[in-house]
C-alpha cells in the first residue's frame, strides 16, 4: 500500500518507452518495476501527458500484481512549484498506484534532500545505483 510515499511498477513485458520531453519510463525484470528518468529540465506540461500515458499502463496490469519504482528526478529542475505538486498528487492518489506498489527509490541530487530511507518503502539516494541496489535487494 502507498500511503503518501511514491512506488515502482510491476509488468510482465519488458518496454522502454520515451514520453514527452524525453521522460524515459522502462520495466526492469530485475527490481521487477519501472524505472523512470526525468530530462535535465522537467515541464509541467510533460508530466501532465506522462501522468496520462503512465495511468493507462498501470490501468493494464492485473489487480494482483505488485511493483517498485526508481525515479530519478536528473538534476531536480523543474520549470514551477506547480510540477512537484502534480507529481506528488499523481503519485498518492492514483488508485493503481496505491493499491499495487509496493516500494519507491528517488535519486535527486544531495542538495534538495539528504540520501535517506524513510521507511522500508520510500528511500531518497544521491545515486542511481545505490537506488537500483535497494531495490533489488527487496523480495515481494
Amino acid at each position: 500500500m502507498y500511503n503518501e510515499t511514491w512506488c515502482l511498477v510491476n509488468i510482465t513485458v519488458m518496454r522502454k518507452k520515451t514520453m514527452n520531453n524525453n521522460i524515459q519510463v522502462s520495466y526492469d525484470e530485475i527490481v521487477k518495476g519501472y524505472i523512470i528518468k526525468m530530462p535535465e529540465l522537467v515541464s509541467l506540461n510533460a508530466i501532465e501527458e506522462w501522468k496520462k500515458e503512465f495511468s493507462v499502463d498501470l490501468n493494464s496490469l492485473p489487480l494482483s500484481q505488485r511493483f517498485v519504482m526508481l525515479i530519478d528526478t536528473n538534476k531536480h529542475e523543474f520549470e514551477s512549484i506547480q510540477c512537484l505538486k502534480s507529481l506528488r498528487d499523481f503519485f498518492t492518489t492514483n488508485a493503481d498506484v496505491q493499491s499495487k506498489c509496493v516500494k519507491v527509490a528517488f535519486v535527486q541530487p544531495k542538495e534538495y534532500i539528504e540520501p535517506c530511507i524513510k521507511s522500508e518503502i520510500e528511500g531518497y539516494f544521491g545515486n542511481y545505483e545505490e537506488a537500483y541496489k535497494w531495490l533489488e535487494n527487496y523480495a515481494y
